[in-house]
């Protein structure tokens, strides 16, 4: 079959069928639309008919975008052909910008061109650009409940979808206060879903900042004190995870982040700054001696006890004062006693941080 056929062949799927997923499929199809496949709204594309058909596609671009206002309606179908193979064709992308701009596309229509080509190309940066080009220039289509569907099928397919991920904190700056905080219990709920993905933790303290940089524009002190309840509820919140999933060094990095979130916005979290600083810092340090540098709790695995050296130490950077020069000499000794038991070296530069740093 020659590939002008081909093309002619995809348009007619694309103008009269309503496709709902996009595949690569192994061999050519044999029913009314061959060489392709379609079966239940499903578009399979035969592998060995792709690099002609690309190639052909491309040309056929070229030529047509030399005169957008003659061939806008076979720029369309065109376009859609080369990014249902290809979704990181940006040049293709940008084609349909213009088309819409001047009118030849609807941008509700190329919303659900990027939802159609997600299903094939989950982790194709310029496809989630798009999608996002179209929701910021056309604001009124912001619909987060079917964004949210559409990042989690992303997700599901590639669990660590950074480009997904990044289009749900991009979402973040179009909610409102009440919006946010739902969000942030509903992350909450389901972190443990993506507990080892470190794009779904930086969502959660992404969200949160949000909502402290929210919470405290208007300087209400309600707004204080619901900011304090929050974040004492979110860390017993990642302890209880850390309980459940011993060993996810992903979570030990969020307590770091989460830690200097509330040292920047110590101002707008509590009442009394320094008073409330130094509570919170003397819990983290009981709660790491009790649960994770306690030589009498045989439950204590030795990367947590590795892990837990790293949060001291990064507790102590950031709460400069003496009783962190104390805690200092415990942290040494808690050191040189982990590498006695293990003769791991990976954490000798905790000590050159410490040795560093008293020679400030």
């Amino acid at each position: 079959m020659d590939v002008e056929s081909i093309y002619t062949t995809l348009k007619n799927i694309i103008s009269k069928e309503n496709i709902v997923e996009v595949s690569f499929v192994p061999t050519l199809g044999e029913d009314n639309y061959k060489p392709f496949l379609f079966i239940e709204n499903c578009l399979g594309i035969p592998f060995p008919i792709v690099p002609k058909t690309l190639e052909y596609l491309k040309k056929t671009f070229v030529a047509l975008r030399k005169n957008i206002e003659l061939n806008y309606k076979e720029l369309n179908y065109c376009t859609q052909s080369i990014l249902l193979i290809n979704g990181e064709y940006i040049t293709a992308w940008n084609e349909r910008k213009k088309l819409m701009q001047l009118g030849y596309i609807k941008p509700k229509y190329d919303l659900e061109l990027t939802k159609l080509c997600l299903t094939k190309h989950p982790k194709s940066s310029n496809l989630w650009y798009h999608r996002q080009w179209i929701l910021k220039n056309y604001k009124d289509l912001i619909q987060f409940k079917n964004e949210y569907d559409i990042i989690e099928k992303a997700i599901n397919r590639y669990a660590t979808n950074y480009f997904a991920w990044n289009h749900k904190n991009w979402l973040l700056d179009y909610m409102n206060k009440t919006e946010l905080k739902e969000e942030f219990k509903a992350m909450e709920n389901k972190i443990y879903k993506f507990i080892s993905d470190h794009a779904g933790w930086n969502h959660l303290f992404v969200i949160l900042r949000n909502i402290i940089i929210s919470l405290s524009k208007e300087e209400k002190d309600e707004d204080k004190k619901e900011l304090e309840t929050l974040i004492q509820e979110h860390r017993l919140l990642v302890r209880k995870y850390m309980k459940e999933f011993p060993s996810h060094e992903t979570i030990w990095y969020y307590l770091r982040l989460l830690t200097g979130l509330i040292d920047q916005y110590k101002q707008q979290i509590y009442t009394d700054v320094d008073k409330d600083l130094q509570s919170f810092y003397d819990n983290e340090i009981t709660f790491l001696q009790e649960e994770y540098l306690n030589e009498n709790n045989p439950n204590t695995l030795l990367v947590e006890e590795k892990y837990a050296l790293q949060y001291k130490l990064w507790l102590s950077l950031i709460f400069n004062n003496q009783k962190r020069k104390e805690d200092d000499s415990n942290l040494i000794m808690e050191i040189k006693s982990y590498q006695c038991m293990t003769e791991d070296t990976s954490i000798d530069y905790l000590m050159d941080i410490i040795n560093n740093n008293k020679k400030k």
